[in-house]
C-alpha cells in the first residue's frame, strides 16, 4: 500500500469529513427555504397568468364562432342598397345573442358561472353599434378574480371580436 492511499483510508481522513459533513449540516434547509418561494411564485405567476390569457382566448374564440353562426342571418338587401326600409339589425343582435349564450353554455361546465363567480355580474357581452357587427366581452376581473391576485393583473380582462361585411 502507498502513502497516497494509506492517507486516504487512516482514521485522519474519516475524522476531516465527519468534520466537513457536520459543517454542511442543515445546508439543504436553508436553500429550500431560499428558493422555494421563488418556485412558488413562478408557479403562481404561470397559472394565474395561463388562466388569464385562457379566459381572453375563450370569449375572442366564443365571439368569432358567434358572428361566423350569425352571417347567415344578415339581410343582403340592405347591403347592397341600403334604402331599404325593413333594414333592421335587431334581428341579427337577437340572432348574435342566441348564439354567445349557446356557446357559452357550450364552453362551460356550469353555465350560470364562469370560473366559480355568478356569469350575470361578472362578465357583459356588448352589441357594439356602427359597422356590422362587432361584440365586445368584459370580464371583471378585479371584483371576480379566479385565484387570489398576489402579482400585478389586469382590472379588465377585455375581448373584441368583429364581422365586416
Amino acid at each position: 500500500m502507498d502513502a497516497r492511499s494509506a492517507l486516504l483510508t487512516g482514521p485522519l481522513y474519516y475524522r476531516a469529513d465527519n468534520k466537513a459533513r457536520k459543517k454542511q449540516k442543515g445546508a439543504a434547509g436553508v436553500e429550500a427555504v431560499l428558493v422555494l418561494p421563488v418556485i412558488m411564485t413562478l408557479f403562481y405567476a404561470i397559472v394565474t397568468y395561463g388562466l388569464i390569457f385562457y379566459t381572453q382566448y375563450l370569449f375572442n374564440h366564443i365571439g368569432s364562432e358567434a358572428l361566423r353562426r350569425s352571417v347567415s342571418y344578415v339581410n343582403e338587401s340592405c347591403l347592397i342598397d341600403g334604402q331599404d326600409e325593413g333594414c333592421d339589425d335587431t334581428a341579427l343582435k337577437q340572432q348574435l345573442h342566441q348564439q354567445v349564450e349557446s356557446l357559452l353554455d357550450d364552453f362551460l361546465t356550469d353555465p350560470d358561472s364562469i370560473f366559480g363567480q355568478p356569469r350575470s355580474e361578472a362578465l357583459s357581452v356588448t352589441i357594439l353599434p356602427g359597422d356590422c357587427c362587432v361584440l365586445q366581452f368584459s370580464y371583471n376581473y378585479q371584483e371576480h378574480p379566479f385565484i387570489p391576485p398576489l402579482l400585478p393583473v389586469p382590472a379588465v380582462i377585455s375581448s373584441r371580436a368583429s364581422l365586416q361585411l
